[in-house]
């Protein structure tokens, strides 16, 4: 299903001295028009809402009119203008120069969902390892190079109770230990470290929820509903927008969601075998202590979803997009993530059995913290991915037979 919206009708609008930015929220698509007028500056608007010394957010954007000035961290500093499209890391100060107004186009997807929200920041990609990377800007008839990518070596985790909830302490290639939110120390070579960007999750307030009486009906629309002990076995919601709802303690027996809309929503205790969710969007949504058997999500869209607890046997993520998504605490047993794209997707305290990530696409996937980790195929497609290493000593003997490699005594 195709969505349209227009920047003149946006979703959200957040305003800060002498500028103020514009959200649409889509499916997979977090877009942003920022507005500065002139004397705008980061330091002053901006950094007494965020917290930071300097903004952390990532920035893919296109000027649309006036000129900026960025400083980066490291002391280099970029002018950007009409028609310029540019990646900005985060680390880094910007101003309007002159006295004509910028407005810009954020395609990143951060801007739009944190910036000038007060969120707590996230590192520089720079920070405490020297210099940081630089903004890269082009003009229409400019060519940027691709940023090369950088090795992901990081440190690992040694689980003795693969269910256990509690924190737990990583072990570093160096003998260090890193604390659980897997931030790495340097190792014994001297070189710096780094992890992965961590999934942002859904931010839930649901309100005073209505109780549902009655079934459910193909392309229905529940706004603010509660559904509790219902049974809903064989439903026919296909097509239904759910939005801030509360679905507890239900079963979902062949249930038949496809292409349903879950948005800002809570499901918590739900079982079933079968469930149909195919071509289905879940955003903002939580998925706590579920019990459920041959999951079909095929062809889905998750963003900003947390997955805890319970266990999930035969879930089909096929041509699905994960941006975003943690399971966290959970069982899944043979989890198909064939051809599906997975972006800031973690799994902490998840026991993985049989996974295939055969023709996946992985960005910054971090497999460390998983109290289990069996991949049955695919493993070819972990670039992209984070693991430690005692999961890359377990994963050797795949790599090499993914390589043509023999290893002979």
């Amino acid at each position: 299903m195709m969505e349209v919206k227009t920047v003149d009708k946006a979703d959200e609008r957040r305003d800060f001295p002498k500028g103020h930015i514009e959200a649409l929220h889509l499916s997979g698509l977090d877009f942003g028009v920022a507005t500065f007028e002139p004397g705008w500056r980061w330091t002053e608007s901006v950094g007494p809402i965020a917290g930071t010394d300097s903004c952390q957010v990532h920035h893919n954007g296109f000027m649309v009119k006036g000129r900026m000035r960025v400083r980066m961290d490291d002391g280099t500093e970029t002018e950007v203008g009409p028609g310029d499209v540019f990646v900005c890391p985060p680390g880094h100060d910007a101003w309007v120069v002159g006295d004509e107004p910028v407005v810009l186009y954020d395609f990143a997807g951060q801007m739009a969902s944190d910036y000038a929200k007060g969120l707590p920041p996230r590192r520089s990609s720079g920070s405490g390892r020297g210099p940081g990377p630089e903004l890269r800007a082009a003009g229409p008839d400019s060519y940027v190079p691709s940023r090369p990518s950088s090795p992901s070596t990081v440190g690992g985790r040694v689980h003795d109770d693969p269910m256990a909830r509690t924190t737990r302490t990583a072990r570093t290639a160096s003998g260090g230990t890193a604390g659980a939110t897997g931030t790495a120390s340097a190792g014994s070579t001297g070189r710096a470290r780094r992890t992965a960007t961590v999934p942002r999750r859904p931010e839930m307030r649901l309100p005073e929820l209505r109780p549902h009486d009655g079934g459910l009906s193909p392309d229905g629309d529940y706004d603010g509903t509660g559904f509790e002990d219902a049974d809903l076995s064989g439903s026919d919601a296909s097509g239904a927008r759910f939005l801030e709802c509360g679905i507890r303690n239900c079963r979902l027996d062949e249930a038949r969601w496809e292409r349903a809309r879950l948005l800002d929503s809570v499901l918590e205790g739900v079982t079933g075998a079968g469930v149909d969710l195919a071509g289905a969007e879940l955003r903002d949504v939580e998925l706590l202590d579920a019990r459920l058997g041959g999951v079909q999500v095929h062809g889905s869209s998750l963003s900003r979803v947390l997955v805890r607890g319970g266990k999930i046997d035969f879930l089909n993520l096929r041509q699905s997009r994960l941006m975003d998504v943690t399971f966290e605490n959970c069982v899944l047993v043979e989890p198909d993530f064939g051809g599906a794209t997975l972006e800031r997707v973690a799994f902490p305290g998840c026991v993985l059995r049989g996974v295939d990530f055969t023709g996946a696409a992985l960005t910054e996937v971090d497999l460390r913290d998983a109290a289990e980790l069996d991949i049955a195929a695919g493993v070819g497609q972990l670039g992209g991915a984070v693991v430690s290493p005692a999961q890359l000593m377990d994963l050797a003997p795949a790599f090499a037979a993914e390589l043509g490699v023999r290893v002979g005594g």
